[in-house]
């Protein structure tokens, strides 16, 4: 039988700032002190945006303007926890959970570039429980080096019924989930922090006409589908009433939807 713990809620999740960014943590107790083993694991969601904002697209035929409803510079992006987060007050005489630590942004990140926001889960485990997280965790995370733990048998609660020597990596526990969610805005943090977008960026000119005999780079470049630039703005040159061409750049530096969502959550505020 698998004993059923009743998670006690989460007090807060908060964090604190560096230079080198922000570091998350999570409070909590059981004034009761019955749960004394902890474990978390967090979804995280933040607004970003492109390098470069696009007020213009290639239909295939032409550039035309790029309708609002077809926006490509704000997205969403999200990532889910992987690894294994345990706390224990066993050996304290509260049943106390303390500032512990949840995960670390830079603050380059653009993770907070706008608005960031983690959802934490906790969960309360049995001391047999916590016992199978922490030897997971050191045989997964804490491998490398002379000074990390040595690899060690992970045993688990559950077994191969058809052959009991065959090793099986697990555990079943049966608790409670309690969750919070907190966001943070780039007005909380500190003005210093400066996001570096991930992809090195620069927008190119590219003309209707250029050269002698002149060439189309607009109709050869821009216009065809799919293709690997994208119009940003149109410019003219000198006295002419006319666009002469457009500044372009990559996908990476101008669709945000290649690395997240235009769909805003709906917990969003």
């Amino acid at each position: 039988m698998v004993e059923v713990k009743v998670t006690p809620p989460i007090d807060s999740v908060g964090y604190t700032t560096t230079d080198k960014g922000v570091q998350l943590y999570t409070n909590t107790h059981d004034p009761n002190n019955n749960t004394r083993y902890y474990r978390w694991d967090y979804s995280e969601t933040w607004q970003f945006h492109a390098k470069y904002q696009s007020g213009y697209k290639s239909d295939g035929k032409e550039i035309v303007n790029r309708p609002v409803s077809e926006d490509i510079y704000s997205c969403f992006g999200n990532h889910a926890s992987s690894t294994i987060l345990l706390g224990s007050s066993a050996k304290l005489a509260k049943d106390v959970i303390y500032q512990n630590p949840i995960t670390a942004i830079v603050s380059t990140d653009e993770k907070i570039e706008t608005k960031y926001s983690i959802l934490l889960r906790q969960y309360a485990l049995t001391s047999d429980a916590y016992n199978f997280w922490v030897n997971l965790k050191k045989n997964t995370e804490q491998l490398g080096s002379i000074f990390d733990a040595q690899p060690s048998n992970i045993n688990g609660n559950l077994h191969n019924i058809a052959n009991a020597s065959e090793p099986v990596i697990g555990y079943i526990s049966a608790c409670s989930v309690q969750t919070k969610r907190i966001f943070i805005t780039k007005d909380q943090l500190p003005q210093s922090f400066n996001t570096v977008y991930p992809y090195s960026c620069s927008a190119d000119s590219v003309f209707y006409a250029k050269g002698n005999p002149p060439f189309n780079e607009v109709e050869n470049v821009l216009i065809p589908l799919p293709s690997s630039y994208i119009p940003i703005s149109a410019f003219m040159l000198g006295n002419s009433l006319s666009i002469s061409g457009f500044t372009a750049s990559s996908l990476e530096c101008v669709d945000c939807t290649i690395r997240g969502t235009k769909t805003k959550p709906a917990f969003w505020k």
